[in-house]
């Protein structure tokens, strides 16, 4: 994994396996695997971001060059990350969209009706 996000360029389309946290509606499960909840998400891929802990940011969804849904995952998390493609977004759109993140507070990221949208 780390060969390839160290070749990762802001924009490249991605594919990531990761392992997301879940919530027990039910009895706890018997088997071990049960635990596991793999999900596979595709975005462009906007950087490396945290403090406590670093995280791979995606532009899952661009919305009209007017706003964009992002992912952030815990790299402990990943299994795999697999590029996809590159250059198939504008580059002014995608240095909008790492402005954004990189302007918006921690604060301002977590909570809200609409978290995980920034517009840009």
């Amino acid at each position: 994994m780390g060969e390839v996000l160290a070749s990762l360029e802001i924009g490249d389309i991605v594919e990531v396996r990761w392992l997301d946290a879940s919530e027990a509606l039910q009895g706890l499960p018997k088997s071990d695997r049960e635990y596991d909840t793999p999900v596979v998400s595709l975005g462009y891929f906007l950087g490396v971001k945290g403090s406590r802990t670093k995280h791979i940011v995606i532009a899952k969804e661009i919305v009209l060059d007017v706003e964009f849904h992002y992912n952030c995952i815990p790299l402990g998390m990943i299994e795999h990350i697999r590029l996809v493609s590159r250059g198939q977004v504008r580059k002014t759109t995608i240095r909008k969209m790492v402005s954004r993140l990189e302007s918006t507070p921690l604060k301002r990221l977590k909570k809200g009706r609409r978290a995980g949208w920034l517009k840009l």
